[in-house]
C-alpha cells in the first residue's frame, strides 16, 4: 500500500538500467487515489504519453543522454 495524504495520489516508479539508443524502453507506476488513478509521462525529450489509466507505457529515444522522466498521476478527484 502506497503512503497517501489527503488531496494526493501516492505514485511508485520502478527505475530503469540504462539501454541503447533505438530501444524500446518500458516504464511503470503505480498510483492510489480516489477512484479511478491516470498517468502522464513526460520522457525528458520533448515528448509526452496521452493520459491513460495503465499505469505501463513504452518509449524509444533517438538520441543518446541522460533524459529526466516525469510521471504525473490523477484521480477522480483532480489531485495529483
Amino acid at each position: 500500500v502506497l503512503p497517501r495524504t489527503a488531496g494526493a495520489v501516492g505514485v511508485a516508479a520502478r527505475v530503469n538500467t540504462p539501454k541503447p539508443v533505438g530501444t524500446e524502453i518500458e516504464f511503470a507506476a503505480n498510483g492510489v487515489g480516489e477512484g479511478e488513478v491516470t498517468f502522464v509521462w513526460d520522457f525528458g525529450d520533448g515528448t509526452k504519453s496521452e493520459e491513460s489509466p495503465s499505469g505501463t507505457t513504452t518509449h524509444v529515444y533517438e538520441n543518446p543522454g541522460h533524459y529526466p522522466v516525469i510521471v504525473v498521476a490523477r484521480d477522480a478527484t483532480g489531485s495529483r
